[in-house]
């Protein structure tokens, strides 16, 4: 009786270790994956050198475009948009419709070429599902310089210098720069403060 408890016992170790090791190894698969965040894209803009995101002097709007569909309480004040002034004034309007947001610039209002501007998201924006963003993003918008490169593809048969173009970070976002049509290329580590200039948030209708 003995002999025969005793296979019967290491057969039941066996299966229990088994179980176990299965339970565990069930365990780590359905453990918890990376919370789930809200994520941005600028479709009209291109992204150069990791550094910044290029636009046209001459757009008319910036579209941001979400990951998910946007919870619409909370984008009033937590999207911004504005340069290094100190009062960049009330020159947009921001309009939504689900995971789209476009920030169109008033009448009146042109960006500056070769200019920098902020965009600013903070971390209280949501989307219907409650997925948020775990800090403050930042991006930096470089606008392009037609005036000098009008300049420079003129046909003339002058060969006297009339012009000379800058080509340094230094001068970006600088008045003078931008009034003598100055061009900039390469990284740019200067950080501009973020102001919070009024909008208007308007929703868009089913019909745009």
């Amino acid at each position: 009786m003995k002999k025969a408890i005793i296979p019967f016992s290491l057969s039941l170790l066996v299966t229990i270790f088994f179980l176990v090791t299965a339970s565990c190894s069930k365990k780590s698969e359905e453990s918890p994956a990376n919370p789930v965040v809200l994520k941005v894209d600028f479709p009209l803009a291109e992204y150069k050198y990791e550094n910044y995101y290029l636009i046209e002097n001459q757009n008319r709007s910036l579209e941001l475009v979400f990951n998910y569909t946007l919870d619409s309480l909370s984008i009033q004040n937590n999207i911004f948009f504005s340069d290094n002034s100190e009062n960049p004034g009330d020159f947009y309007e921001i309009v939504y419709k689900d995971n789209l947001v476009m920030i169109l610039f008033k009448p009146g209002f042109l960006l500056k070429g070769g200019w920098s501007y902020d965009l600013t998201i903070k971390n209280g924006i949501r989307s219907v599902e409650g997925y948020g963003i775990p800090q403050d993003l930042h991006y930096e918008f470089r606008t392009t310089s037609h005036e000098l490169n009008d300049l420079l593809t003129g046909q003339t048969n002058d060969t006297t210098r009339t012009l000379i173009a800058v080509i340094s970070d230094i001068h970006l976002g600088d008045q003078r720069s931008h009034d003598r049509h100055y061009s900039w290329f390469g990284k740019m580590q200067m950080h501009y403060p973020i102001t919070s200039p009024s909008s208007t948030i308007i929703p868009i209708s089913n019909s745009w």
